[in-house]
């Protein structure tokens, strides 16, 4: 007699339930940088197929929580890690304290959504093997410019 399995397993990547149909854009309430996160992100995940309501969620989180840690950090490479109180004493940096608390919620919506390799072994998700034959093609810095190439063209056709 098998023993049923406990109702609070963690599902795997595969047992995941899986979107049908049209993909919606990113939540008005992001600004550009995390919209921008988002048109990035969204790829990885779709070609998953692992995105339903859930994981939309956690990227919307996931895309506010960078945007915050980058407009943070812009401040801090500004202003420097120490600054002058109102009374003239050297104290630690505001945007400091805001991009470090940022980069921890980023960290934690990353390890949800499966960004990391820790994650995504956790999870189940194997990385896709490259292929010897088109190396480039796997390539992440290929992705990226293949990707702000065509980002660039469609703000191109937008502004026209």
């Amino acid at each position: 007699m098998s023993k049923p399995q406990s109702p609070k397993r963690r599902k795997t990547a595969a047992e995941q339930p899986r979107p049908a149909g049209h993909v919606v854009g990113p939540p008005e309430i992001l600004d550009a940088a995390a919209r921008d996160k988002w048109a990035e992100v969204l790829p990885i995940l779709q070609s998953r197929g692992d995105v339903d309501q859930g994981a939309l969620d956690a990227l919307a989180a996931y895309c506010a929580a960078w945007s915050q840690w980058r407009g943070a950090q812009e401040k801090v490479n500004e202003l420097g890690l120490v600054v002058k109180s109102p009374t003239g004493f050297p104290q630690e940096n505001p945007y400091a304290v805001i991009a470090r608390k940022a980069q921890c919620e980023l960290r934690r919506w990353a390890d949800v959504l499966g960004l990391t390799p820790a994650a995504r072994k956790r999870i189940g998700i194997a990385r896709k093997k490259p292929d010897p034959a088109e190396p480039a093609k796997d390539s992440l810095d290929t992705q990226i410019r293949l990707f702000q190439l065509e980002r660039s063209l469609k703000q191109g056709r937008a502004a026209s």
